[in-house]
C-alpha cells in the first residue's frame, strides 16, 4: 500500500526559458508535487517526525525556483525532482510545472514527470507528459449555415508523450524533445485554416498533425466548443491516439483548409556556398539575383568549412538564407541553376570545387521526391556546413521527416566523434581577409581627425600627423584603423557640417591607401552620415561604424546594403549633446540594448544588409551611467548568448579612457586611464568580445596577446 502527500498549485516564480514575448526573465510557475510514501507510522503516533513535512517541501520548492535559472520546463522539473529526493526520503515522486505566461494563446504550458528512487537521475522516460492547456483558437466549424460564416472560439488541450530519436544523456540533450511552444504554434496555424463540420474530425486532424509532423508517440486531444449549446458551458470531444493510428488518420482526416483566393507565398530555406574564385562576391551576387524573383527575408552568418566527401580542394564558405517565393519547387530549382550559371559555376566532379552552389533545403514543410529534386534536402543532418548557418535563421524549425528542430540536429551532429576535428569557423570578410570570430580578439586603433575629441582632440587633425599615427598603428600590428571626423564625446555639439567631416576623413583614407604599408590594413569610418560612409568606402574604407545604429541618417541602411561591407551598429539614446541625460532603463540596460539592436539588425536585413556583415556595439559611455557601463562589461556574453535576440553576434566595445573608468579611479586626465582601460579590456576579452576599440594600441596589444592566451586557449 502506498500513501501520497500532495502539494497543489503552489505559486512560485523562476526564470524558465522565455516568457510570452520571448524574454528570459522571472515568470510565474504553478507547481504540483505528489510524494509517494508510507504515512502508517505517523497515523499511529500523530508525530510530525514520522512523516514528510509538506511545509518543508514547500520551502524547498520556493528556494529552488527563485535561486535557479533553467533553459526549459523539463530541465526545471528534472532538477526539482532531484533536489526534493536528495533532501527527503521518498520512494516515488511526481512534479508538474505549469507556465501560465509562456505562450500567448494558451492558458499554460505544462510538464509532468514521475520518477522513483531507482530512476531519479534519468533525464527522460516514455511516461513524461507535456501539455498545452487550453490553446484558444478562432476558426470556422459547424454544420449550421451561420457557423460556416462566422469564426468560433475553441479551447484545445493537448497532452503528448514525445518520441526521442537519440539517447538523452545531458541537460543539453533535452532540446531534442519537441518544444511545446512550437507544437502549440503549429496546431494554432493548422486550426485557423481548417473548415470542419465536427469537432471530432478536427480533434483527429490535430492528433494527426502531432503524430506525423512532430513524431510523438501518443497524444491526447480535447477540443471544447463553448458556444455550441446555449445552456451548457461547452460541448467537448476528447480522444487519445498513438502512432498505430497514423495510417487511418492520414486517410480519413486530412486538414480541410479554407480556399485561397490567390496562390500562397511559400517560405524556402536555401543553402549557399562556394570555394573557388571570389567566393564572397559570388555569394552576394547570387543573393542579389535571387531577390529578382524571391524576397530574401534573412541571411545567416558566413562560415569557413573544410571540404566534405572530396577533401583535396580549398575550404568552402557557406551561408543560408530564408526567402519568400511564389515559385513552385521545381521552378525554384530551375531558377537557382540559372543563377549558378550566371555567377560562373561550370560543370565539375560531384562534390568538387565550384564558384557557387545553391540548394533548396526546405520548402514550407513539403516532403517530395522526384528524379531531380528531393525536399527536404536528404543530407542536411550529416552536414554541419549546412546546419550551422541554418541554425542562425531557423533554430526552431522542425525537420518535416526527422521531427527534430534544426538546433537539436546540430547538437546531435556536434556530439558525433567524427566531428571532433571538424573546424567550422564563423567568419567575416573584410578587405582581403577573413576575420575568424571567437579565435582571437581584434584590435581597432582610434584615429580621430577632430580638434575636439575628449582625449586626443587636435593631436592628429592634419594629414601629416594623421598619416604618421596610422603608420605607427600598422607597425604595431593593429587589425583595423577607425577614422572619425566628428567628435561624439558626451555633451559635444553636433555642429560639424557634412562637408567639414568629409574634408577631415576622405583625404586621410586616400593617403593611407597610397602608401605601400597602407594597402592591406582594414579601415573603418566612424560616422552616422550616409554620404560620408559612401564616399569613405569609395575612397578605400572597409567598414562603417555608426554610433546611432543606422538611424542617424535615413539613407544609412541603404548605403550599408549597396556597399556590402561590414557594419557596426551601436546602441545609444538621443545625441552626444543629450545622451547622458537619458540613462534611465525601466527593464535594465542590457535588456534595452538587446531589444533595440535586434530591431536595428532586422531593419538592416530587410533593406539588404547581410547578417555576416553586422557587428554590434553596446555603446559604453553613450547614455549610460557608471554602474550601467560596468554592468555591460560584465554582461557581454549574456548580451549575445544563445537565448538572446542577438545570439552569437560579434561584438565591438570601446572602453578606452572612458569617463566611467576616470570616475571610478578619481582620475580626471583621460591620458592617465591606461591601466583602468587595460583592466576593462581584460574583462571584455574574458567575456568573448570580438573587437576592442582603443587609443593606447601598443599597451592593449600586449593585453590582448596575454588575455587571448588565457581565455581563448
Amino acid at each position: 500500500m502506498t500513501d501520497i502527500i500532495k502539494i497543489k498549485q503552489l505559486n512560485v516564480k523562476s526564470i524558465i526559458g522565455s516568457e510570452t514575448w520571448g524574454k528570459k526573465k522571472l515568470q510565474p510557475v504553478i507547481v504540483d508535487v505528489i510524494v509517494f510514501t508510507d504515512i502508517m507510522k505517523c497515523g499511529e503516533t500523530d508525530n510530525l517526525e514520522d512523516t514528510i513535512d509538506y511545509s518543508e517541501i514547500v520551502k524547498a520548492v520556493i528556494k529552488f525556483s527563485e535561486e535557479g535559472t533553467f533553459n526549459s520546463i523539463q530541465e526545471y522539473c528534472i532538477k526539482l525532482i532531484q533536489a526534493i529526493t536528495q533532501k527527503f526520503n521518498v520512494e516515488k515522486i511526481n512534479v508538474k510545472a505549469s507556465l501560465p505566461r509562456a505562450h500567448l494563446h494558451s492558458q499554460a504550458i505544462e510538464c509532468s514527470l514521475t520518477r522513483t528512487k531507482d530512476n531519479v537521475n534519468e533525464l527522460f522516460t516514455s511516461e513524461d507528459v507535456y501539455t498545452v492547456n487550453k490553446l484558444n483558437v478562432n476558426t470556422i466549424i459547424g454544420f449550421n449555415e451561420c457557423e460556416k460564416v462566422v469564426k468560433q472560439s475553441l479551447d484545445i488541450t493537448l497532452s503528448y508523450y514525445p518520441k526521442v530519436f537519440s539517447e538523452i544523456k545531458t541537460v543539453e540533450d533535452l532540446s531534442e524533445i519537441v518544444d511545446t511552444k512550437i507544437l502549440a504554434e503549429e496546431v494554432n496555424n493548422l486550426v485557423e485554416k481548417t473548415r470542419f463540420i465536427t469537432i471530432e474530425a478536427l480533434a483527429s486532424s490535430i492528433a494527426n498533425c502531432c503524430l506525423t509532423n512532430f513524431g510523438v508517440e501518443k497524444v491526447n486531444v480535447r477540443v471544447e466548443k463553448p458556444n455550441a449549446i446555449t445552456f451548457a458551458s461547452a460541448s467537448a470531444v476528447e480522444i487519445e491516439r498513438d502512432i498505430s493510428s497514423i495510417p487511418k488518420l492520414n486517410k480519413k482526416y486530412q486538414s480541410r483548409q479554407l480556399p485561397e483566393k490567390k496562390a500562397p507565398n511559400h517560405v524556402a530555406y536555401i543553402a549557399l556556398g562556394g570555394n573557388i574564385g571570389e567566393v564572397v562576391k559570388n555569394i552576394s551576387k547570387a543573393l542579389k539575383l535571387l531577390s529578382e524573383k524571391c524576397t530574401v527575408l534573412q541571411t545567416s552568418f558566413l562560415y569557413e568549412t573544410a571540404p566534405m566527401y572530396v577533401v583535396d580542394q580549398p575550404n568552402f564558405l557557406n551561408a543560408a538564407c530564408k526567402v519568400l517565393t511564389d515559385l513552385e519547387p521545381t521552378d525554384l530549382l530551375v531558377f537557382l541553376k540559372k543563377i549558378e550559371k550566371e555567377v560562373g559555376r561550370v560543370p565539375s566532379i560531384r562534390n568538387g570545387p565550384r564558384a557557387v552552389d545553391l540548394d533548396i533545403l526546405f520548402y514550407d514543410k513539403l516532403v517530395m521526391k522526384t528524379e531531380n529534386l528531393i525536399i527536404p534536402h536528404p543530407r542536411i543532418a550529416e552536414r554541419r556546413f549546412v546546419l550551422e548557418p541554418l541554425n542562425d535563421i531557423a533554430k526552431n524549425f522542425v525537420h518535416p521527416t526527422k521531427q527534430q528542430t534544426i538546433n537539436a540536429l546540430l547538437k546531435t551532429l556536434k556530439r558525433n566523434p567524427s566531428e571532433a576535428y571538424n573546424k567550422v569557423r564563423r567568419v567575416m570578410p573584410i578587405r582581403n581577409q577573413l576575420w575568424k570570430w571567437n579565435e582571437k580578439t581584434y584590435l581597432m586603433g582610434i584615429l580621430n581627425t577632430t580638434p575636439d575629441s575628449f582625449s586626443d582632440g587636435g593631436k592628429f587633425n592634419t594629414l601629416e600627423t594623421g598619416l604618421a599615427h596610422a603608420k605607427e598603428m600598422v607597425e604595431n600590428q593593429v587589425d583595423i584603423i577607425d577614422i572619425g571626423g566628428m567628435s561624439t564625446r558626451p555633451f559635444s555639439d553636433d555642429g560639424v557640417t557634412e562637408e567639414e567631416e568629409l574634408k577631415r576623413v576622405i583625404p586621410l583614407i586616400k593617403a593611407i591607401r597610397a602608401e605601400e604599408w597602407g594597402k592591406d590594413i582594414p579601415i573603418s569610418v566612424d560616422t552616422f552620415r550616409a554620404e560620408v560612409a559612401k564616399q569613405s568606402i569609395e575612397a578605400g574604407a572597409d567598414l562603417i561604424n555608426d554610433v546611432t545604429g543606422g538611424v542617424g541618417d535615413p539613407k544609412m541602411f541603404e548605403v550599408m546594403a549597396e556597399t556590402d561591407v561590414p557594419v557596426c551598429l551601436m546602441h545609444m539614446r538621443g545625441t552626444p549633446k543629450t545622451m547622458q541625460l537619458e540613462c534611465e532603463y525601466k527593464d535594465g540596460v542590457l535588456t534595452e540594448i538587446e531589444q533595440v539592436l535586434a530591431e536595428r539588425i532586422e531593419t538592416a536585413e530587410r533593406l539588404g544588409v547581410h547578417q555576416w556583415n553586422v557587428i554590434v556595439d553596446p555603446g559604453l559611455g553613450f547614455s549610460k551611467d557608471v554602474d550601467q557601463n560596468f554592468e555591460i562589461v560584465k554582461g557581454i556574453k549574456q548580451l549575445v548568448g544563445e537565448e538572446s535576440l542577438l545570439a552569437n553576434m560579434p561584438t565591438l566595445v570601446g572602453p578606452s579612457r572612458k569617463s566611467f573608468i576616470g570616475k571610478t579611479l578619481n582620475q580626471t586626465d583621460p591620458m592617465k586611464r591606461v591601466w583602468g582601460t587595460a583592466a576593462v579590456c581584460t574583462t571584455l576579452i574574458a567575456e568573448n568580445t570580438s573587437i576592442l576599440r582603443v587609443h593606447d594600441f601598443k599597451e592593449m596589444k600586449d593585453i590582448i596577446t596575454i588575455a587571448d592566451r588565457i581565455y581563448r586557449n
